[in-house]
């Protein structure tokens, strides 16, 4: 993704929130940010396991959030049933 694509939805996402007016909103935010959350790990796993050329390992992934390969592992895998 081109930096100027997100710009452009940091924009958009701020105006969005911008003009909410009631707790019904609040929720529906609520709801599509858990909703980018997990787009957002299903992607990393995806980059992790089938990354072009290569995978990326976790410290890739890791590296420009500013955050360890550890807290990305923790924050990215994939879950076992009954884990949390």
């Amino acid at each position: 993704m081109e930096h100027a694509q997100t710009e452009r939805l940091r924009r958009e996402l701020r105006a969005v929130v911008a003009r909410i007016d009631d707790p019904e909103a609040v929720a529906q935010v609520q709801a599509l940010a858990d909703e980018f959350q997990n787009l957002t790990a299903a992607r990393v796993r995806v980059l992790t396991t089938e990354g072009t050329p290569r995978p990326y390992s976790w410290a890739d992934i890791a590296r420009p959030l500013g955050i360890t390969r550890q807290a990305c592992w923790k924050r990215y895998a994939r879950k076992k049933k009954g884990e949390d």
